[in-house]
């Protein structure tokens, strides 16, 4: 039975008007409109959905007009997404787009405020039949619900206005004509929209109707792909997902010393609230780390808390200090009791910082403003256990941002985890069934032609940023001299070859075969040991080796220059130093047990040209998020699979700041040759792959670009931030 409530996102079922009628994801109430003038010379549609279980509302508002010449027609579309109300019946007023239920089931208005994409409109649809209450759509697939709704229709004609970029329409309703159509209680389990929203899969087809040679079949036919030309990635942002599009902007000031790309892509990823920054290592994440942590404390009142590798700690809060001497200090949360004890003492707009271990266990956010995770590679581990708590922790923090220069170095799906950190998607299977196969055995690639829509997807919510003057900005990354790679391949003792036959009898794995353990075991033999035994009664057996002294011979041949040695293994480390110190240098070993406070003194040492002139270290243990320019000789004691291990490990010297050329050698036995090749061969596809996303990225963030440089104009005062008077003139000098 039809009542006047039936015009209202309101379903019928037995369940509390607060509840959803169904709990399938893509449950809805919608909206749907049409108005059209019988000689064609206008079209206009709108449309509205509430998503309850995915918290999303949207709307859509698209005219088609004969150009100015008559000659062909013209589309010009408006999307709006937020986070929908509690209450439905206020979740028709989106701002942009509006519904206003006049007369139940006689009498409704929509309005429409875009001035930026050149539309306004406000129109009324006034009744010429009764509602049609449609026959109640049941389908069942097997024992699957696919559709379960209830749609009503209705004839009428239209009044009122539209003015689209300045061309004023006026309605009359004799010539005008049109329906509207409401469906409720809707369940379509067999259409599965990504979680990250209508809005952001309406971008997407924009986006593939923008980029002819993409020729990917719509996985969603029910909505047709057509042209909007007026319609550009402006629209990419994360309201997609329910976030608010714009945020206050970020108070940034002279003390930071930020350049131009890291200002630009600190006020971006601050607006969007939730970001991803992929940069080259040197750019300067850190204080860029500081500034959106810093900015987030005081927008929200709420403390933000920035998580790092433990070699980073004291690095960080060094550039605090250095950056904002005035303010507070970074607070070290180990300190205070734990994550959980500093928040509940109330800290306020405070800034904190702790190791990425912390997160080992589930935590609890609540009360946190802001969640900054530095080297966010150890969210790359789809069953990591770090991943999957971080992944839970974050969900009731507003502002979240990641950071790293090697995201993810394995392959293209590692970005999924990211993704989910930022609350982009929901579930990573829409993210591979959206842009990736199956290689039957557990692995994936992405589809070919799906590559521009991947990147156009993640640049949503992310940033590659290699080379700043890739996005316009002073090439400043540049002209730190090149490294000067040298392999370095001793024989093998004979004890070591002996060793090795024992790993490649009938039984064992061949050696092109070998996986992880057994080429661990390789690496030890090369290295001068094997381990025998497991936990406490683990012991290193000695083999006689060659390398350890051709390590040393390598280092001793730059006289009066700072080293730094990767190494794998603890036993090995202890090797090396005896070799070293045999060869006149006067080396330290930093490994797990080495206390915090000597770790930071070791450094220091190193870089300030000091004490001892040779670091010994895992990369695991100082090879990510330090600054080691006072090096300018690395070695490596062999060589394992990781391409990241040996990219992270490497930028510690080589990076900017660097003023001279690195002497980089990697020492090696023909035992670990396949591992160094294939570290070389991963290499060159991330060096290739990364390139090519920055291009992609550099095309879709053109529109935020040239937002930011024209950031201190009336117009983009009225549609994108509220500048300061020191702001403004900041900004003015980048026009």
């Amino acid at each position: 039975m039809l009542t006047s409530f039936d015009d209202f996102p309101i379903h019928q079922a037995s369940v509390p008007v607060a509840h959803s009628a169904s709990g399938d994801l893509n449950q809805y109430d919608r909206y749907f409109f049409n108005g059209y003038s019988p000689d064609g010379s206008l079209y206009f549609g709108a449309a509205m959905g509430l998503y309850p279980n995915r918290h999303v509302a949207d709307a859509a508002f698209c005219v088609v007009l004969p150009t100015g010449d008559g000659s062909t027609h013209e589309q010009t579309s408006v999307f709006v997404s937020q986070r929908a109300p509690i209450d439905k019946l206020f979740a028709t007023d989106l701002g942009e787009i509006r519904v206003e239920i006049v007369e139940p089931l006689r009498v409704v208005r929509v309005v429409v405020e875009a001035p930026e994409q050149g539309v306004r409109a406000d129109v009324t649809f006034t009744y010429r039949s009764p509602v049609i209450e449609e026959p109640h759509f049941f389908l069942r697939a097997g024992n699957r619900t696919a559709f379960d709704y209830t749609r009503l229709t209705q004839f009428g004609s239209w009044s009122g206005w539209i003015e689209v970029h300045g061309r004023r329409f006026d309605l009359d309703p004799a010539d005008i004509l049109g329906a509207a159509s409401l469906t409720v209680d809707g369940a379509r389990a067999s259409i599965a929209l990504p979680d990250y929203s209508l809005r952001s899969y309406e971008a997407f087809v924009r986006i593939k109707a923008a980029l002819p040679r993409f020729d990917m079949e719509d996985p969603f036919p029910r909505y047709a792909r057509t042209a909007r030309p007026r319609i550009t990635c402006a629209a990419l942002d994360l309201a997609a997902v329910g976030l608010r599009a714009e945020a206050p902007r970020v108070s940034l000031d002279e003390t930071a010393a930020l350049f131009d790309d890291q200002r630009w892509v600190v006020e971006m990823a601050f607006a969007r609230q939730r970001f991803a920054v992929f940069a080259e290592a040197g750019w300067g994440k850190t204080v860029a780390q500081l500034s959106l942590a810093r900015a987030a404390a005081r927008a929200t009142g709420l403390p933000s808390l920035i998580v790092a590798p433990l070699s980073v700690v004291p690095q960080t809060a060094e550039e605090r200090a250095r950056f904002w001497p005035g303010e507070a200090p970074l607070v070290d949360v180990r300190a205070a009791g734990g994550v959980r004890a500093w928040l509940d003492s109330d800290p306020g707009p405070a800034l904190g910082i702790v190791n990425v271990d912390a997160f080992r266990k589930p935590a609890d956010l609540a009360g946190l403003g802001c969640f900054v995770l530095d080297e966010s590679s150890c969210l790359k581990n789809m069953a990591g256990v770090v991943r999957n708590v971080l992944v839970r922790a974050v969900a009731p923090v507003p502002y979240r941002f990641a950071f790293s220069a090697t995201p993810a170095p394995n392959d293209l799906e590692e970005y999924v985890s990211h993704a989910l950190f930022l609350g982009v998607i929901k579930q990573h299977k829409e993210f591979f069934a959206d842009f990736f196969d199956t290689d039957g055995e557990g692995g994936w690639h992405l589809r070919p032609h799906a590559r521009e829509a991947f990147y156009r997807f993640m640049s949503t919510w992310s940033v590659w940023i290699r080379r700043p003057e890739r996005y316009g900005f002073a090439a400043r990354l540049g002209g730190v001299p090149a490294v000067v790679f040298e392999d370095i391949e001793v024989d093998l003792t004979p004890e070591q070859r002996a060793e090795s036959a024992e790993h490649r009898k009938p039984g064992s794995l061949l050696l092109d075969e070998v996986g992880v353990v057994k080429r661990s075991k390789l690496a030890q033999i090369s290295r001068g040991f094997v381990y025998e035994g497991e936990g406490a009664r683990r012991r290193a057996r000695a083999i006689p080796s060659l390398k350890p002294a051709a390590v040393a011979a390598f280092v001793a041949r730059f006289p009066g220059e700072r080293a730094v040695v990767w190494v794998t293994f603890d036993e090995e480390a202890a090797i090396l130093a005896e070799a070293l110190r045999a060869a006149g240098r006067s080396p330290v070993v930093v490994d797990g047990s080495t206390p915090e406070a000597d770790r930071w003194a070791a450094v220091r040492e190193i870089n300030a040209g000091i004490g001892r002139d040779t670091l010994i270290a895992k990369p695991e243990t100082l090879g990510f998020g330090i600054n080691l320019q006072g090096a300018s000789v690395v070695a490596y004691s062999g060589i394992g699979d990781s391409f990241e291990k040996d990219y992270q490990s490497l930028r510690r010297a080589f990076r900017y700041g660097q003023t001279r050329a690195i002497r980089c050698g990697y020492v090696l036995t023909s035992l670990e040759r396949m591992m160094l090749d294939n570290v070389r061969a991963k290499r060159a596809a991330w060096e290739a792959q990364t390139l090519a996303m920055e291009d992609a990225f550099a095309d879709a963030h053109g529109p935020s670009l040239s937002a930011y440089r024209g950031a201190a104009s009336a117009e983009a005062e009225r549609t994108a931030f509220v500048l300061s008077p020191e702001d403004r003139r900041l900004l003015a000098g980048l026009s």
